[in-house]
């Protein structure tokens, strides 16, 4: 009589195969390097950002004026098309302050 080949019991490994541990290791953990620190440029060299206090006053209310007229104008004046144009008007401050930066 031939002997079957009976498949092994869940608390039976497989030939060959490590018997489990008990537990899983913890994932291992990715540590991301630390980001370079940022070189100070001197106001004085042509490209730095040297802006007068005015002039950033300016561009910190040129956004939220911006939305303003352009929720005026559209609510107002059922303007919503043209509207948008006030948009521009962050951008186009922020250009004119930079005139003379060379990048």
């Amino acid at each position: 009589m031939s002997q079957a080949h009976s498949a092994p019991t869940p608390e039976q490994p497989f030939e060959g195969e490590d018997p489990p541990k008990g537990s899983v290791p913890p994932p291992q953990r990715y540590e991301a390097p630390a980001p370079p620190e940022r070189a100070e440029v001197p106001a004085d060299e042509p490209g730095s950002s040297a802006l007068s206090s005015t002039e950033k006053r300016v561009l910190a209310v040129a956004g939220p004026i911006s939305f303003i007229l352009f929720m005026l104008c559209g609510l107002a004046f059922g303007g919503w098309y043209w509207s948008w144009i006030f948009f521009m008007i962050p951008g186009v401050l922020y250009r004119w302050f930079h005139a003379n930066d060379e990048n």
